[in-house]
């Protein structure tokens, strides 16, 4: 089981996380996601508290491509944090507004995924409405770039918790499962 602290002082955010276990350090290369390579070390250093990804999610990472408003499927885009939410996910629409407050949002790229508890053959059409509802009740203009993980893809699969934030700092992927509701936190992280 995880714990995480959030500590703020004068000028400096601190997080700390404890649990068990052992992970390995997932390298980014800079090629296009699609064609990217994983290095591998046994040596995991957090980052600002976060642990690296893990090895499931950072092949997810790899390999997936996402839907487009238009339908197009396009490789993940890996050049800035990734924030994979659910429509249906109080804690997501939590996130959402707290990044669009501290004007965040044009940090991160939004991925939509959770979708299946729609039906397995949700169109894109009919899950950029679900979301673009989703932003309206949040009273939040929903950003044009929104990409969709479409149910049984790869990074639907990947993702088991929302909201899922995933971050690529100096070659390794780094993640937060869950929701941290402290403003100076995701300002660390996402600037």
């Amino acid at each position: 089981m995880k714990r995480i602290g959030v500590g703020v002082g004068i000028g400096a955010v601190a997080l700390w996380v404890t649990g068990c276990g052992t992970a390995a350090t997932a390298q980014l290369s800079t090629a296009p996601t699609a064609q990217r390579a994983i290095g591998v070390s046994s040596s995991a250093t957090p980052w600002h508290g976060l642990s690296v990804a893990p090895m499931p999610l950072i092949r997810a990472i790899q390999t997936a491509t996402v839907e487009t408003g238009s339908g197009e499927l396009v490789p993940l885009p890996g050049q800035k944090p990734i924030v994979v939410f659910a429509p249906w996910c109080d804690h997501c629409h939590q996130l959402i507004r707290l990044l669009a407050k501290e004007d965040l949002l044009p940090r991160v790229t939004l991925v939509a995924a959770g979708l299946s508890m729609y039906g397995s053959t949700l169109s894109v059409n009919s899950a950029e409405n679900l979301v673009r509802s989703s932003f309206t009740q949040l009273g939040i203009s929903m950003p044009a770039d929104v990409l969709y993980a479409m149910p049984n893809s790869a990074l639907d699969l990947a993702v088991t918790r929302f909201p899922t934030v995933l971050i690529p700092h100096e070659h390794t992927w780094y993640w937060q499962p869950g929701y941290v509701d402290n403003p100076a936190f995701w300002k660390v992280i996402l600037l």
